[in-house]
């Protein structure tokens, strides 16, 4: 009913009079943690939850707890979601609306890392794998992103080229010319001219059929 400051005085009532909460409670404390905005107090309360040998396989609690890690740009607790809602056997449907979400988690998290700089372009590239392992693969919009994001960091070229080379082959492969293109300046840049090329012959064999500015 919003009354969420009592929450915490609810839980440590229990607490003191030995009152372990059933799943339905757990539930009730993630979502109320979440809607005063405690994401880091809801994950502590899920991982509780586990340890008690409960399951949770609620779609509402999950998808309140992938918007927290959402808000934050927190893309390890939304692999962790994503991992144990894939253990829950989710609807297909919620599970595709899950995955997108993390997904898009996951593009924001590294374009930030690639525009502050603060981690090294093998930390970016270990978390795209880590990435990569939980959700398969990223959704074709954040991999163009991704790509767009590369350029000014020295080491740049090692995040596009495996982004565009790991990108989902299908209808829409590569996503555009210009995405190829941007890719291809950024590896002449470092004078990796045979994954340049490479890149270059991927669109004459696969599309799109290269512009004017692919020649340059």
């Amino acid at each position: 009913s919003g009354q969420f400051e009592f929450v915490s005085k609810v839980i440590e009532h229990m607490k003191v009079n030995d009152v372990e909460p059933d799943l339905v409670a757990y539930k009730i404390i993630i979502s109320s943690y979440e809607r005063m905005g405690l994401h880091d107090e809801a994950m502590n309360t899920l991982q509780e939850l586990n340890e008690k040998g409960f399951v949770l396989d609620d779609p509402a609690t999950f998808r309140s707890l992938l918007e927290g890690a959402e808000k934050k740009i927190d893309i390890h607790s939304g692999l962790k979601l994503y991992e144990l809602s894939i253990k829950a056997n989710l609807d297909n449907e919620i599970a595709s609306q899950f995955k997108a979400m993390v997904s898009g988690i996951a593009y924001r998290s590294i374009r930030s890392m690639l525009a502050s700089r603060r981690r090294s372009d093998a930390e970016i590239l270990g978390l795209i794998e880590k990435v990569e392992d939980t959700i398969t693969n990223l959704c074709l919009g954040d991999y163009q992103g991704i790509i767009w994001s590369c350029g000014p960091g020295p080491e740049d070229h090692m995040v596009a080229y495996r982004m565009l080379t790991r990108m989902p082959k299908g209808t829409n492969y590569p996503v555009s010319v210009g995405v190829c293109n941007h890719a291809m300046n950024i590896l002449g840049k470092a004078r990796k001219w045979e994954a340049s090329l490479e890149i270059f012959e991927r669109m004459l064999a696969d599309g799109p059929v290269p512009d004017k500015d692919s020649y340059i």
